[in-house]
């Protein structure tokens, strides 16, 4: 699958709540880079349809907190 920011990327996911009074099932994912295996972003699903979530666009190392690379 592909992330929010278009990169490829495998989507390892859990089931959060499956209700069968109302039907309703509520999923996390986790987007993985399929070479490093790093997590480069996570996402919500709501009965299969995505309604949240982000990706990591950049990481440096720093010296010191909020320093900029």
């Amino acid at each position: 699958m592909k992330d929010a920011a278009g990169r490829q990327a495998i989507a390892l996911g859990y089931v959060r709540e499956d209700n069968p009074k109302s039907g309703e099932s509520a999923a996390d994912q986790w987007l993985l880079d399929p070479q490093t295996y790093r997590i480069v972003g996570m996402r919500m699903l709501l009965d299969g349809k995505v309604v949240g979530g982000n990706s990591i666009a950049a990481r440096a190392v720093v010296d010191k907190a909020g320093e900029r690379g």
